[in-house]
């Protein structure tokens, strides 16, 4: 039997427009670029190659599940929205890993709150002689999704947090985010069933379809095959076999647990790859309250 949370959601909203399919194995493949993963690096990078006129393909390990199947029993959308069905986790089992493995990545199953690196961070970029003259691509991502704070009502326990903070001097901020008519159904983590989430599957992964890209779903990026040191393709799993995929360009962006993987298997930056990760524990607090926390 099912078990698990069943929230009320709306009727979902029209198909969306995303070309994807499941090739056969035994097959090669050719276009100008091949992007690893379909998340919210991935989706940008293939909206922006193929409205540039490149023949983009889009190599995603999960299953294709559109918004009409979103929404349902929470260890469903575990099972079918999240790596490992949600059961990832550090080598001790300490902390948990929540990363997407759906077709539009971490973009289906976040909260939908879009904030800019902090200051602090982009110090330590700059500390590292990496760039940070972010604002300008910032300022287009949150135009094209739609990133407001007025969508951001405050519940009970929000009201009394921000009051708290208020008497302890302390600042705060309403979280922007990126959704449009949303009705606070409340199953975000399990994907927006009513569409007013504006994920990659909705806005990136749907333009670059629009210009002739296609995600070809159920295929596992293996390994990038490389000639006289230069990215030529990638071989892929698929179901019943693997496929091969032939391409001057490769975008990794399989998310920070994956894309060091396929370099790993690559032979690409092995001593680095993966070495750098930071993961951002989420710890739940709960307390009893006089008045009711709705």
């Amino acid at each position: 039997a099912r078990t698990g949370f069943v929230p009320q959601v709306p009727d979902p909203p029209s198909p969306s427009r995303i070309r994807v399919r499941t090739p056969g194995p035994g097959v090669t493949l050719d276009a100008d670029v091949v992007v690893i993963g379909s998340g919210p690096g991935g989706g940008v990078t293939a909206a922006m190659l193929a409205g540039a006129g490149k023949r983009v393909l889009v190599l995603e390990r999960a299953a294709m599940i559109g918004e009409e199947g979103f929404g349902g029993p929470e260890l469903d959308g575990l099972g079918a929205l999240f790596l490992d069905r949600g059961l990832a986790a550090t080598s001790d089992r300490w902390i948990s890993i929540r990363a997407g493995s759906a077709v539009g990545g971490g973009s289906v199953i976040n909260w939908a709150s879009s904030l800019r690196a902090p200051d602090e961070v982009r110090s330590e970029w700059r500390a590292s002689g990496i760039g940070d003259e972010l604002d300008e691509h910032y300022a287009a991502i949150e135009a094209d999704v739609g990133v407001t704070s007025d969508e951001s009502p405050r519940n009970g326990p929000n009201d009394r947090l921000a009051a708290g903070l208020d008497a302890m001097g302390l600042p705060w901020q309403v979280i922007p985010r990126n959704v449009r008519g949303c009705g606070d159904c409340g199953p975000c983590a399990v994907g927006c069933r009513s569409g007013a989430k504006q994920s990659v599957l909705r806005r990136s992964l749907a333009a670059a379809c629009d210009h002739g890209a296609e995600v070809l779903d159920r295929t596992e990026a293996q390994r990038i095959l490389v000639e006289n040191g230069r990215a030529t393709g990638v071989v892929a799993r698929v179901p019943g076999g693997e496929i091969t995929v032939r391409a001057p360009m490769v975008a990794v962006a399989g998310g920070s647990i994956l894309s060091p993987a396929v370099l790993q298997r690559s032979g690409i930056a092995r001593g680095v790859a993966g070495r750098t990760l930071h993961i951002h524990p989420v710890v739940a607090v709960s307390g009893i309250y006089g008045e009711p926390m709705a």
